[in-house]
């Protein structure tokens, strides 16, 4: 496995990454924060990976996206 932080990891990132290392690793784009002492988007190895995406939410937490209009959009 070999896990990004900081923001979701670009595509061209990603084409590097398994050009260059390896291009059969589970890799992730993870997100969380010190102020929360954990991550809410983690990476999971029985699921499919999107080139400049976070893969899925982490186990017990309720991670929404909002639109301009401050409505929760799923599956967009």
């Amino acid at each position: 496995s070999l896990l990004s932080t900081g923001s979701p990891l670009s595509e061209e990132g990603f084409e590097f990454i398994y050009r260059e290392i390896k291009d059969d690793l589970q890799l992730s784009s993870i997100s969380g924060g010190s102020d929360i002492n954990g991550c809410f988007a983690l990476g999971n190895p029985m699921g499919p990976v999107y080139s400049g995406e976070l893969q899925c939410r982490g186990l017990g937490m309720k991670v929404e996206t909002f639109d301009d209009n401050g409505k929760s959009v799923i599956n967009e």
